[in-house]
């Protein structure tokens, strides 16, 4: 039971990273847009 939980939090605890990695790649890429927009504007 204690294995179960282990892998349980564990596997949240990925999750959680990510889709704040995924959020933080979108956040730089939406940065990135915009900075290449104004570059060309």
């Amino acid at each position: 039971a204690a294995a179960n939980a282990r892998d349980v939090d564990g596997s949240a605890f990925h999750r959680r990273q990510v889709k704040a990695l995924d959020a933080a790649i979108k956040l730089g890429l939406d940065k990135l847009g915009s900075v290449r927009q104004e570059a060309f504007a």
